[in-house]
C-alpha cells in the first residue's frame, strides 16, 4: 500500500476510533448486583470459623480460622492442625493472619502461638516463637499483621511490637515504640501493616488491652532508620476522627491511604501532606460509605477489611454492619446486610478476591463463609468488535475489502489505535 494512502487512511480512521471509544466510555458502567452463596468447609462448625482467606502462587486457596488451616484445590481440602508431638506441624490452630510473599511463600500468623512458614514441598511448617528472654525471637506470641517490604524482608505486627525477619536468613529484629504510659496508649499493639508507595510502613494500632487502653492510631515507620511518627486525631478536623483505632489500611486511586477505623468510620490520609481527610469531599457519598449504626459497644462497628477488586471497585466490611461495595466510576454504593443477596450475617471479618474474580467473604462465625455465585459471566462487546462495526459503516471498508493486504493493514492499524485509547471496565 502506498505510504501516502496509509497516511490518508490514518487520518480517516482516527475519528472512527475516537467515536467508538467515546460511545463505549459513555455506556452504562454499572455492574449487576452480585449474589452470594454459602461455601462449606470440611469438619464441624467449630472448624469453620474462618477469619482469613488467601490464594498462593500455585492457585491453592487457603482458609484460616479457629479450626486450623485448610488448603483447597477447587475440588478437595487438605487440613493442617497442630500436633503436640510434631515440631514441624503448625504451631497453633487459631489462625489470625495469612500472607503470601513475593516468592510465593505462605506465612501463617496465629493468635498466641507465634508465626509459621509453610514449605509446600514437604508440607511442613517452620515455627518462629516468642521468648521474653530472647531478643532474637518474636516480641509477642500473638501475630496480627504480616507485610513484605521492598527489600524482601518480612515484617510482623504483634500484640507487643513490630518484628523484622531478614530476607534469606529470617533473623529477627524487634522494633518497639517507646511508650509514654501517662497517655495510656498502646502503640505497640499492631493490627495492620501497609507498605506505602514511598517505602515506609504504615501501622494500624489499637484495641490493645495490655496497657489498659483501647485507643492508639496511625503510625508511620521508616524501616531504614527505625524511626516512628505518630499521627494523632484532631478534635477540630473531621477527617482525623477516624484515627482512634486503625484496623485496616489500603490505598485509593489517587495514592492516598484509606483508613478503616473504629465507630464505622472510613477516612483518608494524604501521605505527601501528612494530614487526614474525609473519605470523600462529597458529604452524601461519605455518609453512604460510613457504617453508621448504633452499637452498645463504644468502639463498634469496626472496619475489618478493605479490598480493591480487579475491576477497580472498593469493598469494605464491618464486624456489625455487613458489607459495602463502592464503584468510583459512577458513585454507586451497594450495602449487603444479613439476609440480603445470600449473606446471612452482618459480621464480616475478611474479604478476598481469587484470581478467577470470585469474591470470598469470611464472617469468623461457625460455618459461615460466602462466595459470589458462579453464574454465567456477563459478555460485553469487545472493543475491537465495536470499532470494526463502526469501520464497516464507511465507504473505506467497502473499497478496501476486496484487497486482502489492504484489509490486514487496516485491521492491524485499528488494533494499535484501540490499544492506545483504552476504556475502563465495569466493575462487578
Amino acid at each position: 500500500m502506498p505510504r501516502s494512502l496509509r497516511i490518508v487512511l490514518l487520518a480517516l480512521l482516527l475519528p472512527i476510533v475516537a467515536v467508538a471509544q467515546g460511545e463505549m466510555a459513555s455506556a452504562d458502567i454499572s455492574a449487576p448486583t452480585p449474589e452470594f452463596e454459602r461455601f462449606v468447609l470440611p469438619g464441624g462448625l467449630e472448624e469453620n470459623q474462618v477469619q482469613q482467606i488467601v490464594q498462593d502462587s500455585t492457585g491453592y486457596l487457603w482458609f484460616g480460622g479457629r479450626g486450623g488451616l485448610h488448603r483447597y484445590d477447587g475440588h478437595q481440602f487438605n487440613t493442617y492442625r497442630h500436633d503436640p508431638g510434631d515440631s514441624t506441624s503448625i504451631s497453633g490452630n487459631y489462625v489470625e493472619r495469612l500472607y503470601v510473599d513475593s516468592r510465593g511463600k505462605l506465612w501463617v500468623g496465629t493468635y498466641g502461638r507465634g508465626l509459621n512458614l509453610f514449605d509446600p514441598e514437604t508440607e511442613k511448617f517452620t515455627r518462629f516463637i516468642a521468648d521474653p528472654e530472647g531478643p532474637k525471637s518474636l516480641s509477642h506470641w500473638a501475630c496480627f499483621a504480616i507485610e513484605e517490604d521492598r527489600h524482601g524482608n518480612i515484617w510482623v505486627g504483634t500484640a507487643n511490637g513490630l518484628n523484622r525477619l531478614e530476607k534469606g536468613t529470617y533473623a529477627i529484629t524487634r522494633f518497639l515504640y517507646n511508650h509514654n504510659f501517662k497517655d495510656r496508649k498502646n502503640r505497640n499493639f499492631i493490627r495492620e501493616i501497609h507498605k506505602g508507595p514511598e517505602g515506609n510502613l504504615w501501622l494500624g494500632t489499637g484495641l490493645g488491652g495490655i496497657t489498659g487502653t483501647r485507643i492508639s492510631g496511625l503510625i508511620r515507620f521508616d524501616p531504614i532508620t527505625g524511626q516512628y511518627k505518630e499521627f494523632v486525631q484532631n478534635a477540630h478536623d473531621p477527617g482525623s476522627r477516624t484515627t482512634d483505632i486503625v484496623l485496616r489500611i489500603a490505598e485509593d486511586q489517587e495514592g492516598h491511604l484509606l483508613i478503616g477505623a473504629g465507630k464505622g468510620f472510613l477516612g483518608r490520609f494524604d501521605i505527601k501532606g501528612s494530614h487526614f481527610m474525609p473519605v470523600s469531599t462529597d458529604p452524601a457519598l461519605a455518609s453512604k460509605l460510613a457504617f453508621d449504626v448504633q452499637s452498645p459497644r463504644v468502639i463498634q462497628p469496626l472496619i475489618t477489611s478493605i479490598l480493591k477488586d480487579k475491576e477497580g471497585c472498593y469493598w469494605f466490611s464491618s464486624d456489625e454492619a455487613g458489607l459495602k461495595r463502592y464503584n468510583p466510576r459512577n458513585g454507586e454504593v451497594l450495602h449487603f446486610t444479613a439476609d440480603s443477596n445470600g449473606i446471612t450475617n452482618n459480621r464480616i471479618v475478611n474479604i478476598f478476591q481469587s484470581r478467577d474474580g470470585t469474591i470470598w467473604v469470611a464472617t469468623g462465625l461457625k460455618g459461615e463463609v460466602f462466595k459470589t455465585t458462579s453464574k454465567e459471566p456477563v459478555h460485553y462487546l469487545t472493543k475491537g468488535a465495536f470499532v470494526f462495526d463502526e469501520f464497516k459503516k464507511t465507504s473505506i471498508y467497502q473499497n478496501l475489502g476486496k484487497n486482502a493486504a489492504h484489509s490486514r493493514w487496516v485491521g492491524n492499524l485499528l488494533a494499535i489505535l484501540w490499544r492506545l485509547t483504552p476504556i475502563p471496565k465495569p466493575c462487578g
